[in-house]
């Protein structure tokens, strides 16, 4: 299995760098822009092709959508050299992200050997195999969806569903009202698309993916933004290397809570979209090369809708201080013809405010957001408390930061003193303030402010965290560059000798990523020491290997084994909060229920309410004898056939009540019609036999 692993790895690699990063180039870009970009500008491709597909009733998969991409990359490529035979110049681009400098590089390849390592020991070493997963609420959907994907061939956001492979309309047991709509599947196609080319399940082909983008997607972005804003500032785009996975709420809070993949792989790519962004406006750059990266932007804002809606809102706040800065600094270079220079640049840097101000009021009254600005999620802290969770770091519930938060002060101090590039400080300052609203705050204002991330103070705290590394790359530089200045001046004292200072720079910044990423630890006779990412390693173990409360345990993922085996490609009963909601996208079995809740949230079908409500009447029960019939279903699996003695962990949340079930927890053995096919502790595989 773990060869279908690296394979599918390689593959997702191959899939979001190859063909985008010989487009991009084609389009004058540098390789080292071209590579940062690659990946949103291949989701983006890929989204919107599984869109015009699904509408062509073109089956979707890497044959259609990477070869044709590839193809339409080479051609560019070609015309561009036919257009211009000159090399390319790069050097009105920013000087760091041309191809010039080696040293650029060889930075490139720090991000991600330590970024691969970080993420091989905190993310793949706690898994029980690579098909294993998050047995999140969440995570149903996501596996159930990709697994969707790859079966249907049809990877439309528009018409995301669970069931497109089904055989008729009555094998959804929502009757059609929960399938079919927009969902941001993005991520999931990505996901789809490697397990097309290797042949992996969803589980493998999810964490495949996940990989891709903890170790290499994410590092290079925030290379190429770090790259952008810092110039020939070298040292500083290093020293993000070190910072770039050491905070816990992002990337590593949004993998275990939910799971909130989607976020995770939308926030992941943000930095690149700011680089393009950046560079676009930067006063090295040449016209005709802003206006295609702008064009670039454009493409990559509808990539990160369809990865997850609220990233374009997140990418706004970032870069609405960078903005206001621009306007700034554009009117008053029109001070020799207005007197009143001053009041144009505030009335200017107003105007654009109030834009901002009606394009959030006009979103948060679309009728499409009033259920997810309305999530209801309860503040869980002070206003006091809060505060110092900032100060460590630890905005939601994460392990206190000392060092890193220490970093990012120092970043802010930096930029403070040398008056540059304190956007940054901006940008921050107000996720730090949303961190703060979804802390103590409830009602109309929660909403209001923060309601177009469901009011989520874990996606709040990444958004924070997402925006700190810059500063915290920042901070690394000065706080070893004083560490350096004050070694030299201890050492001036006994030796003459200068040690060098690259070699200094590195030597502490090895000590510095010793302590950034340690895992937790015991101090005997003190107790033990929590570190985030140790917090993340221990939930991480604990949920992919079945440690405490669980949905689907060691034995059952050993039944669902055996039961694929028997029941193959046909479709099976199910009742989904016993585990067996795993069963679609763990080990690709045809469940009628492939997600939770529909009793609770939807309108179920017919069908499904003579499931739910009367299926041990089936040997005498017209109704349900045709329901069976009608869906072509085979077979009864039940993960917890006694329900008796079961505690409600053992199921997720609400879902479960018994009263919505009875049809199903009232089969046993004795039931006629149905025959046991496979039995282990209280598990039971049913064949639901022929009646008449």
């Amino acid at each position: 299995m773990w060869d279908v692993f690296a394979l599918t790895v390689l593959a997702e690699i191959i899939l979001l760098y190859l063909p985008s990063a010989v487009l991009l180039r084609g389009l004058k870009l540098s390789w080292l822009m071209s590579l940062v970009c690659a990946p949103i500008v291949s989701i983006s491709v890929y989204s919107c092709m599984g869109i015009i597909y699904d509408k062509a009733n073109i089956a979707s998969s890497w044959q259609t959508m990477f070869l044709p991409l590839l193809i339409i990359a080479v051609l560019i490529v070609l015309l561009s050299r036919a257009v211009s035979r000159s090399a390319v110049t790069e050097k009105r681009e920013c000087f760091f992200l041309s191809d010039i400098k080696k040293r650029s590089w060889l930075i490139l390849l720090l991000y991600v050997v330590i970024s691969s390592a970080v993420t091989f020991f905190y993310f793949i070493l706690p898994l029980n195999g690579p098909g294993s997963f998050n047995q999140g609420p969440d995570n149903a959907a996501h596996l159930s969806l990709i697994q969707s994907f790859l079966d249907s061939g049809n990877y439309s956001s528009l018409n995301s569903s669970y069931y497109h492979d089904i055989k008729n309309i009555y094998q959804d047991p929502t009757g059609g009202n929960g399938s079919g709509g927009f969902y941001p599947a993005a991520w999931h196609c990505a996901a789809a698309l490697a397990g097309s080319f290797t042949g992996a399940g969803a589980a493998v082909s999810a964490n495949a993916s996940l990989f891709v983008f903890i170790a290499i997607v994410f590092p290079l972005c925030v290379f190429g933004f770090v790259g952008t804003i810092c110039k020939n500032k070298y040292l500083v785009v290093l020293s993000g290397a070190f910072v770039a996975l050491g905070f816990g709420a992002f990337p590593w809070g949004i993998l275990y809570f939910g799971p909130l993949y989607p976020n995770f792989a939308a926030f992941a790519v943000i930095p690149s979209c700011m680089a393009l962004f950046v560079a676009a406006f930067s006063r090295n750059t040449a016209k005709s090369r802003s206006a295609i990266m702008l064009l670039i932007f454009a493409v990559s804002l509808l990539g990160l809708a369809l990865l997850q809606t609220n990233a374009v809102f997140t990418l706004g706040v970032f870069l609405i201080p960078f903005c206001i800065g621009l306007i700034w600094r554009k009117v008053g270079s029109l001070k020799s013809r207005f007197v009143h220079y001053r009041t144009a640049q505030v009335f200017a840097v107003f105007a654009f405010l109030i834009m901002c101000g009606l394009v959030w009021l006009i979103a948060y009254n679309l009728p499409i957001m009033s259920g997810i600005v309305s999530y209801p999620w309860a503040p869980f802290t002070s206003l006091r408390q809060e505060i110092v969770n900032i100060l460590l770091l630890s905005y939601r519930d994460s392990a206190a930061q000392p060092v890193m938060g220490v970093l990012v002060l120092a970043g802010i101090i930096y930029l403070l003193k040398k008056r540059t590039n304190r956007w940054l400080i901006c940008a921050y300052a107000i996720t730090c303030f949303m961190c703060i609203v979804a802390a103590v705050s409830s009602g109309e204002i929660r909403s209001f402010l923060i309601g177009f991330w469901y009011t989520d103070s874990y996606r709040i705290a990444a958004m924070a965290a997402l925006a700190a590394i810059p500063l915290a790359s920042y901070g690394l530089y000065a706080t070893i560059c004083l560490i350096i200045k004050v070694w030299d001046k201890v050492t001036d004292w006994f030796s003459e000798n200068k040690t060098h200072f690259r070699f200094q720079y590195l030597s502490v910044s090895l000590v510095m990523l010793a302590l950034l990423y340690y895992p937790s630890f015991v101090v005997p006779g003190v107790g033990s020491v929590a570190t985030a990412l140790g917090e993340f390693e221990n939930s991480w173990f604990n949920t992919n290997n079945n440690i405490g409360s669980c949905v689907l345990d060691h034995d059952e993922q050993e039944f669902l084994t055996e039961v694929k085996q028997v029941v193959g490609d046909e479709l099976v009963i199910n009742k989904p909060d016993d585990g067996s909601v795993f069963a679609y996208g763990g080990n690709n079995i045809d469940v009628f229920y492939k997600r939770t809740g529909i009793e609770a949230y939807l309108t179920d079908s017919g069908e499904s309410q003579l499931f739910r409500n009367n299926l041990d009447e089936y040997a005498t029960n017209e109704d349900v004898q045709e329901a069976v019939k009608k869906t072509g279903a085979k077979y009864l699996l039940l993960l917890d056939a006694d329900v008796s003695d079961k505690a409600q962990t053992r199921y997720w949340f609400d879902h479960y009540y018994k009263e919505l079930w009875q049809g199903m927890d009232a089969i046993t053995e004795e039931t006629p019609g149905f025959k046991v096919v496979l039995a282990e502790g209280d598990m039971r595989l049913y064949e639901i036999e022929p009646v008449g």
